[in-house]
């Protein structure tokens, strides 16, 4: 099996509380990397409880940051407060999913088809 080494590198993931984002989060750590966990701030608290959980799992070399990626200034805000934090940012892991009301009552694989495919270019 290979080994990648990214010590020293800064990696941001969306959605890195629970399942995939997660495990991305595990790995990049595991291989060195400093990992910016995103969640998105819901009223109950159950992403943020999510992420600190992640992040607890990882100790220092890891952050939890609130942002909604749907939000342009919210996501500048996120990516800003990782390079302040290292002062760098070299992987963004993008996996933070985005169910639209619609999705979710009729279910629809062209809905993902139909979304902005560069929505997530224009945000990083």
């Amino acid at each position: 099996m290979r080994t990648i080494d990214l010590s020293r590198k800064v990696a941001l993931v969306t959605g890195g509380g629970q399942g995939l984002g997660e495990a991305v989060a595990l790995a990049l750590h595991g291989a060195g990397a400093i990992v910016a966990i995103n969640f998105f701030p819901d009223s109950q608290g159950i992403n943020r409880a999510r992420a600190e959980a992640v992040a607890g799992k990882l100790g220092e070399r890891a952050v939890i940051i609130p942002a909604d990626v749907r939000d342009l200034t919210q996501t500048q805000a996120m990516i800003e407060q990782t390079r302040s934090r290292w002062g760098r940012l070299d992987i963004v892991v993008n996996n933070a999913g985005i169910l639209r009301a619609q999705d979710a009552e009729k279910p629809d694989c062209g809905n993902v088809a139909r979304s902005d495919r560069h929505e997530s270019d224009r945000r990083f």
